[in-house]
């Protein structure tokens, strides 16, 4: 009961203080505004005396300069002159705001208008005068009485105005005054409530002290609690970290094992040739053997030159194996080696045989297009031939093996075809490049595929048939080319993929620029 009720005098002590501070804070926030409105309304009349009193200096000098041009002939005399125009209207607009909370002054502010407006025409027509070359007629309506009557209304529009902002001044200082005695009253007050408000709070503050004593006996034991569910989340985060740390292990484990096979079907192709070619020359050198021993020279000897060019083929497949390992390394570590002018013709042709190769028993052959643009010439790309054909060959090698793929579900009826052609074109910025493109009328690739195509290990294969490296490594070798690679559909329904590749002299001209 008795904390209930020292529930209830806290609460109401506080509301009370609240109530009494707001009300201090709105009663010298008025006394402030106010003494701020008559500060601004005091200082808008000296405004607009000193706007009053640029607009009469600008006329002035002016009519000056108008008059010591008509007697000197001096072009000098004219600069005040000309910007009399924009500098009247700026003033008369600013005046307009000045004046507006004055009724006085803004029905005078059409008279001082008519009054500036006329005394500008009558400087206007003595210098249209002058310019038509009737310099003497110019003076003679300066020497008028015109031009001084209209000046004399200038000053005595001004001078009225400047009377009643001085009126106006007097009549809102006498206001700030006021205003200042009021301001200072609230102070008074104010700081009066808050000294007693203080010392009520001083009380209030005692008995929440005692009551804080209490609170933070509760909150010590809260906090014991708190610190062993923490250590409990704790022990559980350290279980769950080592166990993110088995998925990032397995998963580098998986990659690594995606890795090898890629190595492992790029290498297989090359080392099953080197084996074939070296169990022949075996053969053919364990014939020649027994042709030499049974007394058949003429027969061994002429084992000897298939033996020597299968031997010449190992060596071939071996430096292929060995350009393989060097472009895998290239797709891990990037383009880079020396880059010296290639002939894309040869590229492609070197692709296109590796590619295709003889054609097997069981297997339906496939026709390739070679379509070379005259237009190349003797132009040629900076680029490293072997990351180059290695490119090629992957796009190539794919567009047989889709083609071959549909073959098999289609029939008879189907004939495989690939397209591989090359021609000189632009790129957006207008640079000139050579643009290779690889086309089949196999499946195709799907538009779930199509966004993936270029990821590493991402294949649409059968298993045991592909890693998806062979286009993730096309991909890094164009564009470190400084070029790009694009996949889509051809006319024939099937895959086609385009290599943009700047020139050699582009290439050039760009690493000098």
């Amino acid at each position: 009961m008795a904390t209930l009720l020292q529930r209830i005098s806290l609460g109401v002590g506080a509301f009370v203080l609240l109530v009494a501070v707001a009300t201090s804070a709105v009663l010298v926030s008025s006394s402030i505004a106010a003494l701020d409105d008559s500060f601004a309304r005091v200082e808008r009349p000296a405004d607009v005396s000193r706007t009053l009193l640029r607009l009469n200096v600008a006329i002035v000098d002016a009519e000056t300069a108008q008059r010591g041009y008509l007697l000197t002939g001096e072009m000098g005399y004219l600069v005040p002159y000309r910007g009399v125009g924009a500098t009247a209207d700026s003033l008369l607009a600013r005046l307009d705001t000045l004046v507006a909370p004055n009724p006085v002054q803004v029905g005078r502010m059409p008279a001082l208008r008519r009054a500036v407006q006329a005394k500008q025409d009558e400087m206007e027509a003595v210098l249209r005068l002058d310019a038509a070359g009737d310099r003497a007629a110019a003076l003679g309506l300066v020497r008028t009485a015109e031009g001084a009557e209209q000046m004399t209304a200038v000053r005595d529009q001004i001078g009225a105005m400047l009377v009643e902002a001085r009126r106006m001044r007097t009549v809102w200082s006498a206001r700030v005054a006021t205003a200042r005695r009021r301001a200072l009253g609230a102070t008074l007050v104010t700081n009066a409530i808050l000294a007693v408000l203080l010392i009520a709070g001083g009380l209030m503050l005692r008995r929440l002290l005692r009551s804080r004593d209490r609170f933070t006996e509760g909150l010590t034991r809260s906090n014991a609690q708190l610190a062993q569910a923490v250590a409990e989340r704790e022990a559980a985060l350290v279980h769950v970290q080592a166990m993110q740390a088995q998925v990032v292990q397995q998963e580098k484990l998986a990659g690594l094992g995606r890795l090898t096979a890629g190595v492992a079907h790029e290498l297989k192709n090359p080392l099953n040739f080197i084996n074939n070619f070296a169990e022949l020359a075996a053969e053919m050198t364990d014939e020649a053997i027994a042709d030499f021993d049974a007394g058949r020279p003429a027969d061994a000897r002429a084992a000897l030159p298939d033996v020597r060019d299968n031997v010449g083929r190992v060596q071939d497949h071996g430096r292929r194996a060995d350009e393989i390992v060097r472009t895998m390394l290239v797709h891990a570590r990037g383009v880079s080696g020396e880059r010296t002018p290639v002939r894309i013709q040869d590229v492609i042709e070197t692709a296109v045989e590796q590619a295709v190769g003889p054609v097997t028993e069981g297997v339906r052959a496939v026709t390739v297009e070679t379509t070379v643009d005259a237009g190349l010439g003797g132009e040629t790309v900076l680029g490293i031939p072997s990351a180059l054909s290695r490119m090629l060959l992957n796009l190539v090698e794919n567009a047989v093996h889709a083609t071959r793929e549909r073959a098999g579900f289609e029939g008879p009826g189907f004939e495989p075809l690939v397209r591989v052609g090359a021609a000189c074109g632009h790129d957006r910025m207008g640079h000139e490049v050579v643009q290779v493109t690889v086309e089949d009328n196999g499946a195709g690739v799907s538009d779930v595929s199509l966004p993936r195509i270029f990821e590493p290990f991402y294949t649409t294969k059968a298993p045991g048939q592909g890693t998806g490296l062979g286009l993730s490594l096309a991909y890094d070798i164009a564009v470190g080319h400084g070029g790009s690679l694009m996949a889509g559909r051809g006319e024939a329904g099937g895959a086609l993929f385009t290599v943009t590749l700047p020139l050699a002299r582009e290439a050039a001209a760009a690493a000098l620029a």
